[in-house]
């Protein structure tokens, strides 16, 4: 019979070369695994902002937002140096997607920061750090606004003196 001889010629490849080709600072936002921060927004405020409304009040702090992910989730969170009650003994902080949807799970949708303060002379003020966070879940890649909404019982609250407020916008892959 008749033999045949085929000779395959293919080129070399250095893998060493290849990992060096890889740019791993720029993973895209599709493959990044469950829990990671696929996007990061922030804002802050150097202004203080009071209330003696005993019903929800626009504070006026705001943050647009854009998924990159429906399937995400987005952690909301607001910081502050600190929040005084001055004559309110409770003052409330809520969190709304779009001035609509109130965000975060049933147990922490409204946020009760709640002291009891027996003078209400300035000497006498209630003032402590605020660190609070929310969790939602917009559905969509659609542009969202993220708005803080504060009341109190009775009396003036403040959110933030002169140190301001800051908001800070996660979005979380699952």
């Amino acid at each position: 019979g008749l033999i045949m001889t085929v000779i395959v010629t293919k080129p070399e490849i250095n893998v060493r070369e290849k990992l060096a080709e890889l740019d791993y600072a720029k993973v895209p936002f599709q493959k990044m695994p469950a829990g990671s921060v696929i996007q990061y927004a922030s804002i802050s405020t150097g202004t203080s902002i009071s209330t003696t409304s005993t019903s929800y009040v626009d504070t006026g702090i705001d943050i647009l937002f854009s998924p990159r992910l429906a399937n995400s989730k987005v952690l909301v969170t607001v910081q502050s140096r600190r929040f005084n009650l001055v004559t309110a003994d409770t003052i409330n902080i809520i969190c709304k997607r779009n001035d609509d949807v109130i965000i975060g799970t049933q147990q922490q949708n409204e946020q009760n920061l709640h002291f009891h303060n027996n003078t209400s002379t300035a000497s006498n003020q209630i003032a402590i750090p605020l660190h609070y966070m929310w969790e939602d879940s917009p559905g969509s890649t659609s542009e969202v606004t993220y708005t803080l909404y504060i009341k109190v019982n009775a009396g003036t609250g403040y959110l933030a003196d002169s140190g301001g407020v800051q908001l800070y916008v996660q979005e979380i892959a699952q």
